[in-house]
């Protein structure tokens, strides 16, 4: 369990299966892409290199997607909302994607064996992806601007639940214990509301974005999950 990039040392994660977190929206969005049929999304660093990127791609096969500071950058297609990554506009393409923090959070787990992006959208298939070999299991909290973000500490004590329910032991039980509290009480309150509650979520309703968090509080829409390979920086579609 790492509740920010900064937490813990990319060499601390080779070798182990990681499960990138960033609720609001990167995870979310790339869950909701890969289902809808696009065939792949590549990470990108900036929204320069997702430019440069798609100038060399016929404008049929991709769309330039992703965020800084929440709205979609200059000649993008789309930006981070889940629900714009429907099958008629990604069906078929690759999506080229840069976000704050997400993105940023899959490249630093870049060693590890196996990464994948979880979302609550396809919870049940994250916990059987995380499940399905025997490496040590790492929750990745992206956080926001490099602070820690409850949407994201929410995720992760739901994905606690689940792997200490398989048997998975915890190399932090007080780390486990400080995600398990918030994610309880949110399944008492409602997961929408909790969402809202979070910076991020405060700040995606700033920008009159609530329907995202809406999308993102929905449980086991999607049985795909976005598998990244050691090294790579494209993500594909996995049904676990």
């Amino acid at each position: 369990m790492h509740l920010l990039p900064a937490h813990v040392t990319a060499a601390t994660l080779d070798g182990g299966s990681v499960v990138i977190i960033d609720i609001l929206r990167a995870s979310t969005t790339i869950t909701h892409a890969l289902a809808a049929g696009a065939t792949c999304v590549d990470l990108c660093r900036t929204p320069e290199e997702a430019l440069g990127t798609a100038r060399s791609m016929p404008a049929a096969l991709r769309v330039v997607g992703g965020e800084r500071g929440g709205v979609p950058p200059p000649g993008f297609d789309l930006g981070n909302s889940p629900s714009s990554y429907d099958a008629t506009r990604v069906a078929g393409r690759a999506v080229l994607f840069t976000t704050t923090n997400g993105t940023v959070a899959a490249m630093h787990a870049g060693g590890a064996s196996r990464r994948c992006f979880g979302c609550f959208a396809n919870l049940s298939a994250t916990e059987r992806w995380a499940l399905a070999e025997a490496l040590p299991v790492h929750l990745l909290c992206a956080g926001t601007d490099g602070r820690l973000s409850l949407d994201d500490v929410l995720f992760a004590g739901a994905m606690a639940e689940r792997l200490l329910a398989a048997g998975l032991k915890p190399a932090d039980a007080d780390l486990v214990a400080l995600c398990l509290t918030p994610w309880r009480e949110a399944q008492r309150s409602g997961l929408p509301a909790a969402l809202r509650a979070t910076r991020g979520g405060r700040g995606l309703e700033a920008l009159g974005l609530g329907a995202d968090i809406d999308e993102a509080a929905r449980i086991d829409t999607r049985r795909v999950v976005g598998e990244c390979p050691a090294g790579a920086s494209r993500v594909e579609a996995c049904l676990p």
